[in-house]
């Protein structure tokens, strides 16, 4: 394992096997034997590859797939399956959002609140417009799978204006998106009643007071 993770390092940074061998100081060979798990590094360079790499011992070993060498994005990331670009990102708009009061980042984590809040199903929507590939057609109370039929072979019919349809059976991922639209604008019309709201909350007024310094 360590010596797939070695290389899986190697080929994300475009280093030939010399180059890398080369930084760690150590001869090819050596890497090229690492790498076919035919040798293991000693802790020394075991510590030299994971420093180099900026990545954690664990992930060298195999025991996670989380490269970080920080302590708190593993554990994020190990705890809630994020990847460790997105726990970035989110730690990023709250930096930004926190020290520089930057108003357009704190929407943003305003509407990643909102979308988990109880009965907001927006997430769900666009997870199945996303992800779900209607390819056949079948009967309710069938367990067995033998009523499937491929919708190619189907058309939709209208029987009162004897008129079918079939040039596009990419229908229900039209319908999922119409429902991800729905959704949306609801988010949107909630996120502006509460700005409504904050906004008609009367604030406290700082008045100045100019008082002349003392004569010396």
């Amino acid at each position: 394992m360590i010596g797939e993770r070695i290389k899986i390092l190697r080929t994300e940074r475009n280093l030939t096997q010399a180059a890398l061998a080369h930084a760690l100081g150590i001869a090819k060979t050596t890497l090229a034997a690492y790498e076919q798990d035919k040798n293991e590094p000693s802790n020394e360079t075991f510590i030299k590859i994971a420093n180099y790499f900026n990545v954690s011992a664990d992930y060298l070993l195999g025991l996670t797939d989380v490269k970080s060498a920080d302590a708190n994005i593993a554990s994020i990331a190990n705890y809630l399956g994020l990847t460790e670009r997105t726990i970035v990102a989110l730690h990023s708009y709250h930096d930004i959002a926190e020290k520089h009061h930057n108003a357009h980042m704190v929407q943003k984590l305003r509407i990643l609140n909102m979308l988990f809040e109880p009965g907001c199903e927006l997430l769900e929507h666009i997870t199945d417009y996303i992800c779900f590939s209607a390819t056949h057609f079948k009967n309710f109370n069938d367990e067995s799978n033998d009523s499937l039929t491929p919708i190619s072979d189907l058309e939709l019919w209208d029987d009162s204006q004897k008129v079918g349809y079939s040039d596009d059976w990419d229908l229900w991922s039209k319908a999922l998106l119409l429902i991800v639209e729905e959704e949306l604008m609801l988010l949107r019309k909630q996120f502006l009643k509460d700005k409504k709201v904050t906004s008609a909350i009367p604030k406290k007024r700082i008045r100045a007071v100019y008082r002349p310094a003392a004569p010396k």
